[in-house]
């Protein structure tokens, strides 16, 4: 591009002013700026009637929650629809997500200059969660235009796509509207409504009042905001009777003096001839955005001390008081019209008992087994209802017959003989027919058998009487003492001791002090006496000398001992030795006369002499070196294959630059022909390749036939895989298999993948299979397919996938259940709203489910800027 052409400059067009339209005239020329205009009309008007008439706020959706990640906290948003303070339309869609340490981390110098320094390394924040409305440009196209533009002045959007844009905010959005018409309304429902007759206020005065506690001209310096000065005066009530015309008034007030001084006007100039036209709100350009919720957590400050994230993953809370919201004109009416049914006796106008009525349904409860339910009805039920019972079972098994009349048919499943029992009968088990019978109880026994006796065997018995509770065996008489024999003698009142182990023991009386030793002339044990004891050693009062070389060991003779702190002396220190061999001399003065027995020649070196053996004399002496070896002019070629090593017989030395000479290259042959540089494959394992150009995807086959390779298509293959389209990533089945809710813990049988529920809950089954991993942290991406097994009983379950969970708890379903339609009176009750499946019946539930994987590509996650 050259850039010596100036280019051509259009004016900037002004801001379309919402307020106008265009006159179309015959004749007149419309460009951009017209349409535009028009367009700018007519959104103008729908965007004025949604702002003046509905309001802003969330309208359907946009649930804020909290998710604890592997990285941290997680917020989302869900789908749903807001009505912006401009009165533009924002839709989000998919749900949404954030990570706050992410967030934290980027908005580095953002929480810096708000936290400020904090003394402690933690500090508490709240941020705020903000949907605003954006257009985002589209659908480029070219257009003409000046010569040498840039690429960017070629094309431009030929549409503006709705968008939205989703925030986190350390400040919460300006909605002084929304806090204003909350504090009017609180105030205004602080007014006493009584039925008691007593002077009341005039409807100019209650205008008064509500005038006074307004304010006026400013915005009060507070958080929420208050727009109504304290609580409504205690003299201000009203009769029921008026109410109406008292409150009329009130909302007269508001739309007329009290709304237009805190509402955003956003239409510019305004409509009319004069194009002047009142701001609103003081002044003020509120910020088109909607709050949706604050957030509030704990910051933990990490690293060098500039970076924060969150402390407590699960300590974030959610406050959504001050988010404004709509509700649809269809809930609205259905409140109103509620209001206008028969009120319970006692009940005012305004409580909220106007709005229940009586039921005309009921939740029968005929059947056995039914789970408790708290109900979803705004209405009440009377106090005479009943639900209805279910009839008396029908009794099986060992009881027969109905509830009022049972009859015992068995115990345990052991049929019981019909027939009928005697007095004093007993029911008695019949191993011989496995039947219970009646039968006479066992006798008393009148005999029993005797125990007289040493030595009788126990007997089990055979008779069918029994023993009564006082009997005795009778024992035997008691033995006469027998005579000992051995080492101890005599009867067993008077024994003696007459040997050890035996060893005979002396009869003779011991004297005093005598001891038991055994005599081995007599062979046996008598009394002796000690012998004289030894008194202990004393010390020694003299030591052997050791002043003396050559001295030998003795142990000595002596009685006594020698004391811990004795000496026997050293000898004195000897004259130094004289050497002698190959060092002669004296210690101090000694001369190396011989090497290992060789002689070495006493006379005197010369200078660069080294000591050399002289063969001739037999002795070591100083000699001159000899000269080195020249190097070698010499060298053996190696320019062949296959030659030996060889240590060489030369006594010259070869150069440290010297070289032997390679062999030239062989010439290939076999499969590969042409140069070793430039080798060519001509066959495979001796089977040739044959000349055919091959075509793209070709694959080299075997042709049977001429013997060779050659260039082919792939051959068909048959077997149980997926197809998918040529250059796509890899699809295929992860996961398959019929699951159920309580058996989360059981083998997988026929599951593939061991798909398998870890968790159950109300309206929710978490779902795992072996090597799940997290979609989003990476290209992965799952299909999940799921359809429900026929429950068992009445009604429709339908299971939808709900989202993907982290590696450990895998992803989620939502199952609900529509019961079918129940008839009361000669009402037919139906509801087709689905409500979710309580824990215990999911436990008996079963699904079908497959899950399949692909890998993404060139694909970003993000939301929040």
């Amino acid at each position: 591009m050259s850039s010596f052409t100036p280019r051509l400059l259009s004016p900037t067009a002004a801001e379309p002013d919402p307020g106008k339209h265009v006159n179309y005239s015959l004749g007149m020329v419309l460009g951009v700026d017209d349409f535009t205009q028009e367009f700018a009309y007519l959104s103008g008007r729908d965007q004025w009637l949604a702002r003046d008439l509905l309001g802003y706020g969330t309208v359907s959706g946009l649930s804020v929650g909290v998710d604890v990640e592997s990285s941290g906290p997680q917020v989302s948003v869900t789908p749903g629809v807001a009505l912006s303070p401009r009165g533009r339309l924002i839709r989000v869609a998919p749900g949404q997500c954030a990570g706050l340490n992410g967030w934290l981390a980027s908005h580095r110098a953002e929480l810096l200059a708000f936290l400020g320094s904090p003394a402690e390394n933690r500090a508490a924040l709240r941020l705020f969660v903000v949907l605003g409305y954006r257009e985002c440009p589209t659908d480029m196209i070219p257009i003409p235009g000046q010569p040498c533009r840039s690429e960017e002045e070629v094309t431009a959007a030929s549409r503006l796509a709705d968008d939205f844009k989703l925030e986190l905010r350390l400040t919460a959005p300006d909605q002084q509207e929304e806090d204003a018409l909350r504090d009017f309304v609180a105030w205004l429902g602080q007014v006493e409504i009584t039925d008691a007759e007593e002077s009341m206020i005039s409807v100019a005065e209650f205008e008064e009042a509500i005038r006074a506690a307004a304010y006026l001209d400013s915005t009060p310096p507070s958080s929420p905001p208050d727009f109504m000065y304290g609580s409504p005066p205690a003299a201000l009530r009203i009769h029921t009777s008026l109410a109406y015309e008292y409150l009329r008034a009130a909302f007269r007030v508001w739309v007329t003096e009290l709304r237009p001084r805190w509402q955003t006007r956003w239409a510019g100039k305004g409509p009319g001839c004069t194009g002047s036209g009142g701001s609103g709100g003081g002044g003020r350009r509120e910020e088109d955005v909607v709050l949706l919720a604050e957030l509030q957590l704990r910051l933990v400050r990490t690293g060098s001390g500039s970076d924060w994230m969150v402390e407590d993953a699960e300590g974030v809370t959610i406050h959504q008081e001050r988010r404004p919201y709509l509700m649809h004109l269809r809930m609205v009416q259905e409140w109103l019209l509620g209001e206008r049914r028969a009120s319970p006796e006692g009940a005012t106008a305004f409580s909220l008992a106007s709005h229940l009525v009586p039921s005309f349904l009921v939740t029968p409860e005929t059947t056995y087994g039914q789970t408790p339910k708290p109900g979803i009805s705004l209405d009440y039920a009377r106090a005479d209802h009943t639900h209805g019972t279910p009839p008396p079972p029908t009794l099986a098994g060992d009881v027969t017959g109905s509830v009022e009349a049972a009859s015992v048919e068995r115990i345990r499943g052991v049929e019981v003989d019909p027939a009928s029992p005697s007095d004093s009968q007993v029911l008695t088990f019949v191993a011989a027919d496995n039947t219970w019978r009646a039968a006479d109880p066992p006798r008393p026994s009148a005999n029993v058998k005797h125990g007289t006796a040493y030595g009788q065997s126990p007997i089990v018995g055979t008779s069918n009487l029994y023993a009564r509770a006082d009997h005795s065996h009778g024992t035997p008489p008691p033995p006469a003492p027998p005579t000992l024999g051995g080492d101890a003698t005599g009867p067993v009142e008077n024994t003696i001791v007459a040997r050890l182990r035996g060893v005979l023991v002396d009869p003779a009386l011991p004297s005093d002090g005598q001891v038991l030793a055994y005599n081995a002339t007599l062979s046996r044990w008598g009394a002796t006496t000690l012998p004289a004891v030894t008194p202990p050693p004393k010390p020694a009062n003299s030591v052997v000398s050791e002043t003396g070389f050559g001295q030998a060991a003795n142990a000595g003779i002596s009685s006594a001992f020698s004391r811990a702190d004795h000496t026997h002396g050293t000898p004195p220190a000897p004259p130094p030795p004289t050497l002698a061999g190959d060092v002669t001399g004296v210690v101090g003065a000694t001369v190396v006369g011989k090497l290992q027995g060789v002689n070495v020649n006493p006379a005197s070196p010369s200078n660069g002499q080294v000591l050399t053996f002289d063969g001739a004399s037999g002795r070591w002496s100083g000699a001159t070196p000899a000269v080195p070896p020249a190097p070698g002019s010499n060298i053996v070629s190696a320019n062949s294959f296959g030659q030996p090593s060889a240590v060489g017989s030369s006594a010259s030395y070869a150069r440290a630059d010297h070289t032997h000479g390679t062999p030239t290259l062989p010439v290939p042959g076999g499969d590969v022909g042409g140069s070793i540089t430039g080798m060519t494959v001509r066959g495979l394992q001796g089977r040739p390749l044959l000349p055919v150009t091959p075509s793209d995807k070709q694959v080299l086959t075997f042709d049977a036939a001429q013997n060779g390779w050659k260039p082919g298509p792939p051959p068909a293959q048959a077997g149980d895989f997926v197809q998918r389209p040529p250059n796509q990533p890899a699809f295929f089945i992860v996961a398959a298999g019929i699951i159920r809710g309580d058996d989360p813990s059981a083998p997988p049988n026929d599951r593939f993948n061991n798909l398998r529920i870890v968790k159950t809950e109300t309206g929710r089954v978490l779902v795992h299979f072996d090597g799940y991993v997290e979609p989003g942290l990476n290209n992965i991406q799952y299909i999940v397919k799921v359809l429900p097994v026929a429950p068992p009983f009445p009604g429709t379950i339908s299971v939808n996938f709900e989202k993907f969970l982290s590696e450990k708890e895998g992803f989620s379903l939502l199952v609900t259940f529509i019961p079918v339609p129940v008839a009361s009176y000669n009402t037919l009750f139906i509801t087709n709203t689905p409500a979710p499946v309580d824990g215990e019946t999911i436990q008996s539930l079963s699904f079908m489910v497959e899950v399949s994987r692909y890998e993404r590509r060139n694909q970003k996650l993000a939301w929040v800027r």
